[in-house]
């Protein structure tokens, strides 16, 4: 076509009579010399209507050029109308065959995430041509990490294994929001090589945002395969205290008795209270029978009320029953029902002693002042020491076999101390009286207290038995059983 022909079609696409416009848009789409483009579509922009624009995306569709094919994008993106811009896909689809159409993709990588989002409509169509092949080792040698990024992001939606392959080579990219973009896709795929690659990229990558990105994917996905490294994030310092923390609550979705050691390892070994807390909390969430016998261990050996208290409960949510007194007594303690801990007596002094040894010192003060009153309590109101075989009538008020320790000035109102000489060693007679000479006091002892004797007592040393004589106010013998 002559270039007079062309100059008097573009004047009449820009006239202002409509029927000569009209005339002039059904002309235009034989023309396919790149020379037009810039010119057709000024002429379009004085005739912004639905079917002008429509006209527009198909005579610069059919000019084979990289001006048109970066023409029709910028005015893809920019159309609003889901009809126009299907017709506009359908123009940038005659493109795909050509190699400069990558080129194209590639400078367009860097504009508005319009158009990055309108590459990733072309790259579906795309497929597994190699066009995309060709795109990815562009952008894999990019030293632009948002051009990766954005790639990466259109990796997505590419259909089969393809995607993930390509995203887990760029979990090596040195761009570290490279490696944390693509650690987010892999763990979007829930598929089992992307879930080993993440593995490996936790247990190496020292980026805490890459580390926070596969923590995130865990969480949506879990895997058993992921309690190792996760373990390592969380004893690691260099990881700062929200990364470790968050590790720990992504521990918590991998339901598996897997996990049960490691929260363990925090509770008893971790120096942050935090975690030791949330490691508490974790495990009281796993309603499953093999977390009981941590949770008791944790009941009774926890370092602090709360870790405890949480323990406890969760045991008894889940319908566990003590199956001995010493289990019922730690439970109460850690539920704080004092009251109760108070009508048992003297069988809950060991445990309460323990409590109080083992309570660290950022327990509350109020707690350890219950436990230091409620053992003062108990122990006013013991009337009976017992050693050897075990008093025939149980009451709060005896204390069976007490250790050497546990035998203190708080024992106001004794009244007996019973010794059977065939189940008690006699070795200890002595520490055991002289415990009593310095907690109680030798008068008291001398005025008050009553040596009930079970057995032969002749067999004893001389100075043994002139000790007892000495410091008790009277000696009474039973006879042992036959």
């Amino acid at each position: 076509m002559p270039w007079f022909v062309y100059r008097k079609l573009i004047k009449q696409l820009m006239s202002k009579e409509k029927d000569v416009r009209n005339a002039a848009f059904e002309k235009v789409s034989g023309i396919t010399s790149p020379r037009l483009v810039g010119k057709i579509v000024r002429a379009f922009k004085r005739a912004p209507g639905k079917w002008e624009r429509t006209q527009l995306a198909e005579a610069v569709g059919k000019i084979y050029s990289r001006y048109a094919l970066n023409t029709l994008l910028a005015l893809y993106v920019r159309e609003k109308d889901p009809d126009i811009r299907a017709v506009f896909f359908s123009s940038l689809s005659r493109f795909r065959d050509e190699q400069y159409f990558i080129d194209v993709l590639v400078e367009n990588l860097d504009k508005t995430p319009d158009s990055i989002f309108a590459i990733k409509n072309i790259l579906k169509w795309l497929g597994d041509s190699g066009m995309v092949n060709g795109l990815t080792e562009r952008l894999m040698n990019s030293d632009w990490a948002y051009k990766n990024i954005q790639y990466i992001i259109l990796l997505s939606f590419l259909p089969g294994n393809k995607p993930r392959d390509l995203l887990i080579r760029f979990l090596e990219d040195p761009e570290e929001m490279v490696r944390s973009e693509a650690a987010a896709l892999l763990g979007n795929l829930n598929d089992p090589k992307a879930h080993a690659a993440l593995v490996q990229s936790l247990e190496k990558d020292p980026s805490a945002m890459v580390c926070k990105t596969i923590l995130a994917a865990i969480h949506t996905h879990p895997n058993k395969l992921f309690i190792a490294p996760i373990e390592k994030i969380i004893n690691n310092n260099q990881y700062d205290h929200e990364t470790r923390g968050y590790a720990l609550d992504v521990l918590s979705v991998i339901n598996t008795s897997e996990v049960i050691p490691v929260l363990l390892r925090i509770i008893y070994e971790d120096s942050n209270f935090d975690f030791k807390l949330k490691a508490v909390e974790v495990l009281c969430k796993m309603k499953d029978k093999s977390v009981i016998d941590p949770l008791k261990d944790i009941m009774v050996n926890g370092t602090n009320s709360r870790f405890r208290f949480l323990a406890a409960k969760s045991l008894l949510d889940m319908h566990w029953e003590p199956a001995a007194d010493e289990e019922n007594i730690y439970c109460l303690i850690a539920l704080k029902e004092w009251r109760d801990v108070e009508k048992i007596g003297t069988p809950a002094i060991e445990p309460l002693f323990h409590i109080q040894k083992i309570t660290n010192d950022d327990d509350s003060e109020f707690f350890l002042v219950n436990i230091d009153t409620l053992i003062v309590t108990i122990y006013s109101r013991i009337t009976t020491l017992c050693f050897g075989t075990p008093a025939a009538v149980q009451s709060p008020e005896i204390f069976q076999n007490p250790a050497i320790p546990h035998i203190t000035e708080q024992l106001t109102n004794l009244r007996y101390v019973q010794m059977d000489m065939e189940n008690f060693d006699p070795r200890i007679m002595e520490k055991i009286v002289t415990q009593l000479i310095n907690a109680v006091g030798e008068k008291k002892l001398k005025a008050k207290v009553v040596l009930k004797v079970k057995g032969d007592l002749q067999e004893e040393k001389t100075n043994v038995k002139n000790l007892l004589k000495n410091v008790f106010h009277t000696i009474e013998h039973e006879p042992a059983n036959e």
